[in-house]
């Protein structure tokens, strides 16, 4: 017996050496990686119970779990659930090893098993390292935007009261032989800015909350700007202490010295800004686009250039006359003096202002978009009856229109679109897709991300799982309306990223097909057929695009619109063909033509 063990083992062992060496030690580690691997569970599993408690014990209601918590505590379960089912393997595992655990009675075996445990206990310690939280839980983004704005009115109101007196005391103290001095002039000339802007942020407050409450990602940015405003009032308004407002002039030759000092500096910052503006525009020109467009404080600085620039120039070029009014002691000049000044403060703030980082943003396209909308025929009343399932009955969720291709399905769809383009709904956004015949997963999530993120190079080239979880991520916080059109097969939401409707939640989905079988496979709630037109509805298309039809042509253009099969891409095609057209052997070649194509107008596109 111990004659045999000794020689299957050295056969085995012979057999363990032809591995590498990387590949032997998965085996020969693999008890101690096991022991190894349940103390690491077990920590993790006591360093995640902690984790929730304090979600538990700091979560209110205007607070919420970090992403990155929410994240860690989801790859905790998932790598607990991995563990334990190691560990229950372990046993069988135990029983393959020989030498002392150094080598297997199957080695292929046990070096999976191994480096599965080695892989495992990895994972556990980068989640360990991952697990230290200092915050678990932080303010809910639309309630922290919210307290943002209110500091933010309180501190622009301090701010301003401070201008005012500023002002008042500058008032009192300047005279004819006191000018104010130049750093009072610029700090006002700067509350007098961060003012305006701090007024247009608080202004678009509530129409930013709302987004931020519907999951809309893209004003992150208004959040940021708001929380770097409320540090710039606390910056000025630290500023605004000052020893002295005015200073003393001596003799008229200060204000002559003084006056030509500003002119020849307010001229050369003219040009300046006049460069500014130039490069600015530029950029402006090659950024905007349809999901670009310039920033609020980019506009607010072109609309207080132009007249800061048209005045000074025109106070360049008085610049002479006033010096010679000052040396005839003409005491309308000194006003002029003041005037300068002041706007040559104004000019060396926007100057400062004008240098931006960034002069567009990236903005939404609007929630509904018009759709060219074709002439219809007797689809009035399908409308109405899939326009009351999507707003009145809060059980539905999906819906398929279908019908052979010309009949009118895509019309129909149009005409659902632009009803709620112009029509008052609760749906935060509608979105439509063409699908076609050659179903392309990554064109439909494109143009999914494109009404609703920012389509960019960066998003362009992720892979399409991570596409699929952005475009869940909004679209599960968004009540959405979701139209397909022309499907050909089973298209799958869930791997393009679109939540299914839920009854809760209120988003519809409805789609285009030839296939009532189609319907059946998306799990449409409710199916509308669309059905050809009757042979007086036809008639009566067809002599709409038709226009006067000659006695003798007559039933030559019965036996046209018969052949168009009711069909009112087939009729309108047509109909506009013929316009005009008296010829008698026209018609006849007309109808010859149709009836050789009969039976592909069945499958006509665009319906």
């Amino acid at each position: 017996m111990g004659n045999v063990l000794k020689i299957q083992c050295g056969d085995l062992t012979g057999r363990c050496w032809d591995f590498i060496a990387g590949q032997w030690l998965y085996i020969c580690q693999l008890e101690d990686n096991l022991q190894a691997l349940e103390t690491a569970r077990n920590q993790l599993r006591e360093l995640r119970n902690d984790v929730m408690r304090m979600s538990i014990n700091q979560e209110r209601p205007e607070m919420v779990q970090i992403d990155r918590v929410g994240g860690w505590l989801s790859r905790v379960d998932n790598a607990i659930i991995e563990i334990n089912q190691l560990l229950s393997k372990a046993t069988q595992a135990r029983q393959k090893l020989c030498l002392a655990g150094c080598c297997s009675k199957n080695c292929k075996s046990s070096y999976t098993f191994g480096r599965s445990v080695a892989r495992s206990l990895k994972k556990v310690t980068t989640l360990m390292n991952e697990g230290d939280f200092k915050e678990v839980v932080m303010a809910e983004p639309a309630n922290q935007l919210q307290a943002n704005l209110e500091a933010l009115k309180t501190a622009k109101q301090e701010l301003y009261a401070l201008k005012e007196d500023v002002v008042q005391n500058v008032a009192l103290e300047e005279g004819p032989e006191k000018m104010m001095l130049q750093q009072v002039r610029l700090w006002l000339s700067m509350a007098e800015s961060t003012i305006t802007e701090a007024d247009e942020l608080i202004g678009d407050g509530p129409k930013e909350i709302r987004k931020l409450n519907c999951g809309d990602i893209s004003n992150y940015m208004f959040v940021g700007r708001v929380a770097k405003k409320l540090e710039d009032v606390a910056v000025v308004k630290a500023k605004g202490v000052f020893k002295e407002l005015v200073r003393r002039i001596r003799a008229e030759t200060d204000y002559i010295s003084q006056l030509q000092v500003d002119l020849r500096a307010l001229e050369s910052i003219v040009e300046e800004l006049k460069a500014l503006k130039k490069g600015v525009m530029m950029r402006i020109t090659l950024e905007e686009g349809p999901q670009k467009k310039r920033k609020p404080q980019v506009q607010l600085w072109l609309s207080m250039l132009e007249p800061t620039v048209t005045v000074a120039e025109e106070m360049v070029r008085n610049g002479p006359q006033e010096i010679e009014k000052l040396r005839r002691k003409d005491l309308s000049s000194y006003e002029f003096v003041r005037k300068v000044a002041k706007v040559l403060g104004e000019a060396v703030s926007l100057r400062a202002k004008g240098e931006f980082k960034e002069v567009v943003e990236r903005v939404l396209p609007d929630p509904v978009v018009e759709r060219n909308d074709k002439p219809t025929f007797g689809t009035e009343t399908m409308l109405d009856d899939i326009w009351r399932w999507l707003t009145q009955d809060e059980q539905l969720g999906t819906v398929g229109i279908y019908g052979m291709g010309g009949v009118g399905k895509t019309t129909l769809l149009n005409q659902i679109n632009n009803r709620f383009a112009s029509t008052t709904h609760n749906f935060d956004v509608v979105i439509w897709v063409v699908v076609s015949k050659d179903l392309k997963p990554d064109k439909i999530q494109e143009d999914i991300w494109k009404k609703i993120g920012f389509f960019d190079e960066m998003w362009a080239k992720k892979n399409p799982s991570e596409k699929a979880e952005d475009i869940f991520y909004i679209l599960s916080r968004k009540k959405f309306v979701l139209f397909l059109d022309d499907v050909w097969q089973k298209v799958d939401l869930k791997d393009i990223g679109v939540p299914l409707p839920k009854r809760q939640h209120g988003s519809r989905i409805v789609f285009t097909t030839r296939s009532y079988k189609i319907c059946r496979q998306m799990e449409a709630e409710k199916m509308m057929k669309v059905k050809p037109l009757n042979q007086r509805e036809s008639w009566t298309l067809f002599q709409e695009k038709v226009g006067n039809i000659p006695p003798n042509i007559l039933p030559l253009a019965e036996d046209v619109v018969e052949e168009c099969g009711g069909l009112p891409l087939a009729l309108i095609t047509i109909g506009h063909a013929m316009a005009g057209k008296d010829a008698l052997q026209e018609w006849e070649h007309a109808l010859e033509v149709l009836r050789s194509y009969a039976s592909s107008l069945q499958g006509m596109e665009g319906g």
